[in-house]
C-alpha cells in the first residue's frame, strides 16, 4: 500500500477578490454545479425550486467508492438547470460562502498534490468533486476515469478555516500495481 499526502493553504481574500473581478465565471472554472450549490447561502430558496431536497445533494456520486461518472454528472446538471439559470441571472458575491469556496479550492489543490501531478492536463478542477455527508463532513470523489487511472484505494480530506485563511489536507492510499 502506497500512501501520499498533499496540503494547501489559501487566503480567503484571494478567492473573494477573484470572484469580485471575474464573477460567476471564476466559480464555474473550478467548481462543479453541485459544489456551487453547497457554497450558496440561501438553501431555502434552492429547495423552493425542487420540493425533493435530495436532488440538491450529490446523488450522482457513488459515495461508497468515491467516484462519479460523466453520465451521472450530466444528468444531475440537466435536472438542476432551472436552479443554475436563476443563480446565474441573479449572481452576487454576497450570495456565497467565501470560506467554503476557498476551502473547495484548497481541497482540490491538496488532492492534486497528493496525486503528485497538480492541476493541469492530467487532472482538472472538474475531475474532483467535494460533497458533504449528513453531518456536514466534507468528502472527495474523483471522476471515474481518474479514479481508476490512479488506482486509488481510499481518499481522506480535512480542512479548517479562520477569517483569513483556509488549509486543507488530502491523504490518498493507492492499490498495489
Amino acid at each position: 500500500m502506497n500512501l501520499e499526502i498533499g496540503a494547501d493553504i489559501i487566503a480567503t481574500s484571494r478567492i473573494k477578490n477573484a470572484i469580485a473581478k471575474f464573477g460567476l465565471g471564476f466559480l464555474e472554472r473550478f467548481l462543479l454545479p453541485s459544489e456551487m450549490l453547497l457554497a450558496y447561502k440561501n438553501k431555502e430558496k434552492l429547495v423552493l425550486y425542487n420540493k425533493d431536497s435530495k436532488s440538491l445533494s450529490h446523488e450522482f456520486i457513488s459515495t461508497k467508492t468515491h467516484f462519479f461518472t460523466q453520465e451521472s454528472l450530466d444528468l444531475y446538471t440537466t435536472q438542476m438547470q432551472d436552479i443554475f439559470n436563476d443563480l446565474q441571472a441573479n449572481f452576487t458575491i454576497e450570495s456565497y460562502k467565501i470560506d467554503t469556496i476557498a476551502g473547495f479550492w484548497a481541497i482540490k489543490e491538496a488532492c492534486s498534490k497528493a496525486l503528485g501531478i497538480g492541476i493541469g492536463k492530467e487532472l482538472g478542477f472538474h475531475d474532483i468533486c467535494i460533497y458533504k455527508d449528513m453531518y456536514g463532513k466534507p468528502h472527495l470523489a474523483l471522476h471515474e476515469n481518474k479514479y481508476n487511472n490512479f488506482r486509488i484505494q481510499k481518499i481522506a480530506i480535512s480542512m479548517s478555516h479562520d477569517c483569513l485563511n483556509v488549509i486543507a489536507v488530502c491523504v490518498i492510499t493507492f492499490n498495489e500495481a
